[in-house]
Parts: structure tokens; C-alpha cells; sequence
């Protein structure tokens, strides 16, 4: 089973958004809680699987990966970092798999923190 939950944040009228991507056991298959491995992905949640049902990012991205054309993803990069997910594997084992791209958090942009979730906050003073 697989969820996309978009966390929004808000602060002085500005707003910002992280997509949590989660792979579960089927439902009802669990008789508890099940672990989940926890990890951010660097490229964004659509390539670490082919899934066409996975949100593409719409946040900067560097253009030497796969599929990113002008800083942004494209549907070729869609499944180009499955290996490194196993989130089938995962799941026949009765785990889940939760993952965000780092870039939703903090995009690897050197923009004095005008980005991501720093943008909703006051920079940080000298010596602090």
C-alpha cells in the first residue's frame, strides 16, 4: 500500500510543503505496528520508485541527475533510484518504507536559506 502525505507549514503568511512518500504491508495483514526504515532520498520520492501514481517534484534539483532538465524532474526520472529502495522487499517482510526528498526540506541551493522550510524563519544572528 502506498501513501503520499504532503506536510504544510506555515509562519508569518508564508507557506511551504514536504511530500512524505510511505510504503505499508497490505492492511490487515499486520497484527501490530510495523518497523519502518526511515532515509531521504537526494533526487526526489518518484525516482526511488517507477510507480506512476508517485507526485514528481516540483523543487530544485541538480541538474546532473537523471531526468532533470533546467534544475527540474522529468517523467525519465521517474524509477532511476529504485535500487537503492527496496520497498517491495521491504513490505513482503512486513515493514514499511518512509522517505522525502531532502531537497523539499532544504533544496541544495546556495540561496542565503530563501528556500525550503528556512525561508519561514528569521536568519540566524552572529555568533549564534
Amino acid at each position: 500500500m502506498r501513501k503520499q502525505i504532503r506536510m504544510n507549514f506555515s509562519r508569518n503568511g508564508k507557506t511551504h510543503s514536504i511530500d512524505v512518500l510511505i510504503y505499508l504491508p497490505p492492511k490487515g495483514t499486520a497484527s501490530r505496528p510495523v518497523p519502518a526504515f526511515l532515509g531521504l532520498n537526494i533526487s526526489g520520492n518518484h525516482t526511488t520508485q517507477a510507480d506512476p501514481g508517485i507526485r514528481i517534484t516540483d523543487q530544485w534539483l541538480p541538474n546532473r541527475f537523471d531526468g532533470v532538465v533546467n534544475n527540474r524532474a522529468t517523467e525519465a526520472s521517474r524509477g532511476t533510484k529504485t535500487s537503492r529502495w527496496p520497498a517491495e522487499e521491504l513490505v513482503a517482510q512486513g515493514d514499511a518504507l518512509v522517505t522525502a526528498y531532502c531537497g523539499d526540506i532544504d533544496p541544495d541551493l546556495h540561496d542565503g536559506f530563501t528556500n525550503g522550510v528556512h525561508a519561514l524563519y528569521a536568519p540566524p544572528k552572529a555568533n549564534e
